[in-house]
């Protein structure tokens, strides 16, 4: 029976490793989920959100880089001031470029922006929006506020995530194949909830490259074109493109009152080296601007400030924007909206 020991020996022993682990790991930066709340099909958009008042942390690789913490508000987007109902004013809505855990909430290029302006900017930016979820924001925000202005960045992946039979995720507004928009509900397991809470299972995801396994190597957000584009006329990503462009002509602002920003591609195939665009960006810039929209197109931005500094704008390894990113996209919006101010 000394095999039987010598297992409980071993099965002992791993645990007491995993328990000495996740004891350890909770003194360190891990990364926190973001995304804990649940969504049903009655849910409203801005019910896509991280829970109210928390303070976060976010960091990257084994060794915790870039290592900070951001706080919810009270509608649980990361911001250092609580929403009021019924404010006016500049609204931003998109994603992790505009949630932005990677950096300071100052240095994002909304609250630049803000300070440029002189007034409070509300963001709505949740990790992984698509194009779906960012229509279904601005329907909201014009319920419940009185926006003058709305800024929403583009970017390479939020098209055919857009659409419910290409999402990845659950827990956003997405089209389906009609154009409607609805909730795709989040259910969150126990076995989620307990992985969630664990620093040791956040730290495999999130710093040792678990997550890139288990999201069989899609390519990065930094990158220009994903490896789950199959068509290769990029139909999907053309589709999402017009039922949002669509959508976002009938809500409560005018299409002169909507500003897209559109990202570079920032792979090495891109603005530092050989300038390709990502066909489908290039097709809603050119929609949107027939639509009457108005557009934000940093290619020309981007690859002309390289040129000149050498600086790239997202960190070496994320894919986001950097400071130096969101203080270049920050003058670009500025410099767009001072000439409505004229």
């Amino acid at each position: 029976m000394a095999w039987i020991k010598n297992i409980a020996l071993l099965i002992g022993s791993i645990f007491v490793t995993l328990v000495i682990l996740e004891i350890g790991l909770r003194a360190f930066p891990v990364t926190d989920v973001s995304r804990t709340k649940p969504l049903a099909l009655d849910s409203s958009p801005l019910e896509v959100s991280s829970q109210p008042n928390e303070i976060l942390s976010y960091s990257r690789e084994w060794n915790f880089k870039n290592a900070r913490q951001r706080k919810t508000n009270n509608l649980g987007f990361f911001s250092d001031y609580d929403y009021k109902p019924g404010k006016e004013g500049v609204f931003v809505v998109g994603d992790s470029f505009v949630e932005a855990a990677q950096v300071d909430f100052d240095q994002t290029f909304h609250q630049l922006l803000a300070n440029e302006l002189d007034a409070e900017i509300y963001n709505f930016g949740v990790s992984g929006s698509p194009l779906s979820q960012y229509q279904a924001y601005v329907e909201d925000l014009c319920r419940r506020f009185k926006p003058s202005t709305v800024v929403i960045p583009i970017i390479a992946n939020d098209f055919n995530q857009s659409m419910r039979s290409n999402a990845r995720r659950a827990g956003f507004f997405h089209y389906d194949d009609t154009g409607a928009l609805n909730p795709t509900p989040y259910v969150i397991s126990n076995i989620r909830s307990a992985a969630n809470a664990s620093a040791l299972a956040r730290y495999a995801y999130f710093h040792l490259g678990i997550g890139n396994l288990i999201r069989s190597g899609l390519s990065d957000v930094g990158s220009a074109v994903s490896k789950e584009s199959a068509d290769k006329d990029f139909s999907i990503h053309k589709m999402a493109a017009d039922y949002f462009l669509d959508h976002m002509s009938n809500t409560c602002l005018a299409r002169d009152e909507i500003l897209f920003v559109v990202d570079a591609n920032r792979s090495e195939s891109g603005i530092y080296k050989e300038g390709n665009r990502v066909p489908y960006m290039k097709y809603f810039i050119d929609s949107a601007e027939r639509r009457g929209f108005r557009v934000v197109d940093l290619t020309p931005i981007m690859m002309k400030e390289f040129k000149k500094n050498g600086i790239r704008f997202e960190f070496p390894f994320d894919g986001h924007w950097d400071a130096a990113g969101h203080a270049l996209v920050a003058k670009a919006v500025a410099a767009e909206l001072s000439v409505t101010s004229r």
